[in-house]
């Protein structure tokens, strides 16, 4: 059997992609080289677990609905937008999220214990974002970065973490296609 890309995530409500695309709307205007996400392809991603076999969906799977059934549903929130490493130079153009109790961080750390046996956890950690755009080039980054330093969001718009998703990843120059292939309901 083969390899599959997978990563494990949580989708968005409709209300969220139209904010973020707004969002990415605004900021192109920089006119800067950035590689900007699909709204309809963005998602929070949890866990990123790069090649794994195929062969190792249905053990993902189980492990999956226990790391999501011993967690709870929360609301997280759009929040500021930033970038990695830094708003002065930026490569990973984002949008955090807010989840005040807890809940989001302690999912994240489940899944992360349930996948160990496939994959390291992050070195950098994990902080709830949600990605924009990757710079490809230093073109008009000095404009981007000053749009970044003083955005912020035009409304509020909640994320309901209600479920988790184990999707298949493929890329092509057109971008990349996800599938999804378990669903885990949280609590």
């Amino acid at each position: 059997m083969a390899d599959w890309r997978l990563f494990i995530a949580v989708e968005l409500p409709e209300a969220a992609r139209q904010v973020l695309a707004a969002v990415g709307r605004e900021l192109a205007e920089s006119r800067a080289d950035v590689k900007w996400s699909r709204p309809d392809a963005m998602h929070l991603t949890l866990k990123f677990l790069g090649d794994t076999p195929e062969s190792e969906v249905p053990n993902l799977s189980a492990a999956l609905d226990e790391a999501a059934g011993a967690s709870r549903a929360c609301v997280a929130r759009l929040g500021q937008v930033g970038a990695f490493p830094d708003v002065r130079r930026p490569r990973v153009i984002w949008v955090g999220l807010d989840e005040p109790t807890g809940e989001l961080a302690a999912l994240q750390k489940r899944i992360e214990q349930a996948t160990a046996y496939l994959s390291a956890p992050d070195r950098r950690g994990w902080t709830a974002h949600l990605t924009l755009g990757r710079t490809r080039s230093g073109r008009h980054v000095q404009r981007l970065a000053e749009l970044l330093q003083g955005y912020r969001l035009a409304s509020a718009v909640d994320v309901p973490v209600r479920k988790v998703v184990l999707i298949r990843s493929v890329l092509s120059r057109a971008g990349p296609t996800y599938t999804p292939l378990h669903r885990a309901a949280i609590g």
